[in-house]
């Protein structure tokens, strides 16, 4: 199944690459897993994110669970040492952010922010609406990023076979939308159009198709229906 062939995404280009300056926010997809998130901080303050994820623990009884419980294995082994992660309480941006930017998403509503420059990743999640599953989603993407974006041969095979992948379920995904019935309530029909905003947003770019390929229930069960592509290239 097409998930196994994600399991090599934790794997890092020999270089890592500039990251051009910017400012995410999960503005169409939060992983909607309940659960409060309790953060472990270090001594300057911020968050420490490889002692926070050695609290998490999901039930192996579960797909996701079972899913979930490898990532966080995977993220312990790969935690960037550029990494910074804050708590954002109201408006208050710590200086490491631009603030100009987090203000702008955190109006929008986002639940966390994350910005690269200067070699350095930093992420900042709002106090009260971090979960667990956000807090690895993004970890997911700081990890990720460096093989999704980098130009070494690694780097290359790896981004031609996720593309392979996102493109291989996207048009199951396209065939599953013509074949199914019409809802007929229209609280379903609205459900249904969140699901399938959900994902357009994964199939959008690489680098959300990895991050809810491992973060998101629905993604990953779909995705466990999906026959991998028969034939991968070196992306050369």
């Amino acid at each position: 199944k097409m998930s196994a062939d994600l399991k090599a995404i934790g794997a890092k280009p020999k270089t890592e690459p500039e990251v051009k300056a910017e400012a995410r926010a999960e503005e169409v997809v939060v992983p909607k897993t309940t659960g409060t998130l309790k953060f472990t901080y270090a001594k300057n303050g911020s968050i420490d994110a490889l002692a926070t994820l050695n609290t998490f623990s999901f039930d192996p009884s579960t797909t996701f669970g079972k899913v979930l419980n490898q990532v966080v294995k995977v993220l312990k082994t790969k935690m960037p040492s550029n990494l910074e992660v804050h708590t954002i309480v109201g408006n208050s941006i710590p200086d490491v952010f631009n603030k100009d930017d987090a203000l702008a998403l955190l109006a929008k509503g986002a639940p966390a922010i994350a910005q690269s420059y200067k070699g350095k990743n930093y992420i900042g999640f709002v106090e009260g609406k971090a979960t667990p599953v956000m807090f690895i989603h993004e970890l997911v993407h700081t990890v990720t990023t460096s093989a999704l974006v980098g130009n070494t041969p690694e780097a290359t095979k790896l981004q031609f076979n996720i593309k392979l992948l996102l493109g291989t379920a996207k048009s199951a995904y396209s065939k599953s939308i013509k074949d199914r019935p019409i809802p007929k309530l229209r609280v379903d029909q609205e459900a249904q159009a969140n699901i399938d905003k959900l994902f357009a947003y994964g199939f959008s770019k690489p680098e959300e198709f990895v991050a809810l390929a491992m973060t998101e229930p629905l993604f990953i069960d779909f995705l466990a229906t999906v026959p991998a592509p028969k034939t991968t290239n070196t992306g050369t």
